[in-house]
């Protein structure tokens, strides 16, 4: 059997340049009742003079979370980027409506900076208990099965 050509492709002219990685320790020490946004201490930064050669970042965050609660189970997880200017990604949402006393995930999140500016950039998983109310997720174990963080950074 021939192969046949589909089309005529040029090569992509977005090449990945950058790459790197951190993880978060899975120690299950890590809790949080906070209804307000907390550092997960998931935390990557990509120094200034690479950041200067780059046209846009692409910066993927997974980890495992336990969230225990007897009926509703539910918390917010977010990228953000702290420096050198703020930016707060679009929130996710995880969780449960009754069952268990306890909720195992498996939270990912994708994002894409194109809005680079100058120095260096950090980017920091953040989270909390959804809806802000005691009545949605007791406690977040955020370092229940570790995080990972690994940016690409395009030309």
């Amino acid at each position: 059997m021939a192969l046949t050509k589909i089309r005529d492709a040029a090569l992509p002219t977005d090449v990945p340049i950058y790459v790197d990685t951190v993880a978060l320790a899975a120690d299950g020490s890590a809790v949080s009742t906070s209804t307000t946004f907390t550092d997960s201490g998931a935390t990557i930064t990509i120094p200034s003079a690479t950041v200067a050669t780059l046209s846009k970042i692409i910066i993927i965050a997974n980890g495992a979370v336990r969230i225990n609660k007897n009926t509703h189970a539910f918390a917010d997880f977010r990228l953000q980027r702290t420096a050198p200017s703020a930016v707060d990604y679009q929130t996710s949402q995880i969780g449960v409506v009754s069952g268990g006393t306890e909720a195992y995930h498996q939270v990912a999140i994708v994002e894409v900076d194109e809005s680079l500016g100058t120095g260096d950039h950090t980017y920091e998983v953040y989270f909390r208990k959804a809806e802000g109310t005691a009545t949605y997720a007791g406690n977040i174990y955020y370092k229940d099965n570790g995080w990972n963080i690994t940016v690409i950074g395009i030309a």
